[in-house]
């Protein structure tokens, strides 16, 4: 849907009082661009809405719904794509690559948004 303030009212007029919602996190890594690699969200042609983190704050609040839980969720594990390339068997990279994500330091990247919204009282114009 084109018009997302539209849904977003709709939403809150026949919820309860929460939704939930998850979403392609459209906040690309720089990373990323500089090694021509994208989330699929980015060159699919059905995606017409882009939201980060702060877009979909901003939105949600605008249309009356209070932000309860906003996770990142779907990690992207670039460690698989590195040991694939380098021909290694996708068992090994899959393990290899999860090992890699319990290291503390890591950089995390992640493709999805989701949220837990409440439905506030009055809908803020």
């Amino acid at each position: 849907m084109e018009n997302v303030n539209l849904a977003l009212r709709e939403l809150h007029r026949v919820c309860r009082r929460n939704i939930i919602i998850s979403i392609p996190n459209c906040s690309q890594p720089k990373v990323f661009q500089a090694s021509g690699l994208a989330y699929h969200h980015w060159v699919d042609r059905s995606h017409v809405q882009f939201f980060t983190e702060n877009t979909l704050r901003d939105i949600l609040n605008k249309n009356g719904f209070s932000i309860e839980v906003l996770k990142y969720i779907n990690p992207v594990i670039p460690e698989i794509l590195f040991l694939s390339s380098w021909r290694f068997p996708m068992t090994i990279a899959r393990f290899i690559g999860h090992l890699a994500v319990k290291i503390p330091l890591r950089k995390k990247y992640y493709m999805t948004l989701l949220v837990a919204a409440c439905k506030n009282k009055k809908r803020s114009k």
